[in-house]
């Protein structure tokens, strides 16, 4: 059995449209003035809409990056419907093929023998593993929910990594960006685009854009792990 690391990274957008999306939310008592009330209320509601996109409960999953070792990441995406659905099962199809490796033995007999799958994210136990899991039991993606628990419970080193965990030390609670880790270690950061321009882009079609996005957050996580990768004892 051999070890895989899976650099891993998703990508979220909040679900629905914002002009159906209803505030429960009342502005303050002290407003009098209807056109400040209302300008307050949108103001309101375009947050608290774009707000779900980090809520592991409500946002939807619009892509999933990943690279397994030193290999080339690619993007699991439905560009027909971007249905979440469709390209969760693409992607536990490629966790398992990246898993199981067919053995045969005798005639007809089929075996399999199973790598151990490492998943290395920045923040990914408290969100893009998170909300993995979350989808999983949504769709009752069996698979895909047994591989990706015990990974993202708090300080389990034996199937993933987090980097923001890591770096955190003692401090692990407090955020802090990929970018700023990155930079810390001299390494060159985002180029010219965060988390916060996804759904903007998304709604401005520029899908293609999102997508390279993701392939170098990929790319910086892995380069990032890959500095302390040793001095942590993960190791082959």
């Amino acid at each position: 059995m051999g070890r895989k690391f899976i650099y891993l990274d998703a990508e979220t957008i909040p679900d629905g449209e914002m002009e159906d999306f209803e505030l429960y939310k009342d502005p303050p008592k002290n407003f009098k003035d209807p056109e400040k009330i209302k300008a307050w209320m949108e103001e309101q509601k375009e947050e608290q809409f774009l707000r779900q996109s980090v809520d592991t409960n409500r946002a939807k999953l619009l892509t999933i990056g990943a690279a397994v070792n030193d290999g080339k990441p690619q993007v699991f995406v439905d560009l027909a419907a971007y249905d979440e659905l469709t390209m969760l099962k693409d992607f536990e199809e490629f966790l398992r093929n990246e898993r199981e490796t067919k053995i045969t033995e005798g005639v007809n007999e089929d075996r399999y023998t199973f790598n151990d799958l490492i998943f290395v994210g920045h923040n990914i136990k408290k969100f893009d593993l998170q909300i993995m899991f979350v989808k999983a039991v949504k769709y009752n993606l069996q698979y895909l929910g047994e591989l990706i628990h015990p990974a993202r419970m708090r300080y389990n080193n034996q199937k993933s990594y987090d980097i923001m965990e890591i770096w955190g030390g003692a401090d692990a609670n407090t955020y802090i960006s990929l970018d700023t880790v990155a930079n810390t270690m001299g390494i060159q950061g985002k180029k010219g685009m965060d988390g916060s321009m996804v759904y903007p882009k998304f709604k401005e079609g520029k899908i293609d854009e999102i997508i390279q996005y993701q392939k170098d957050d990929v790319i910086l996580t892995r380069e990032v792990f890959l500095r302390v990768k040793n001095m942590i004892g993960a190791y082959d």
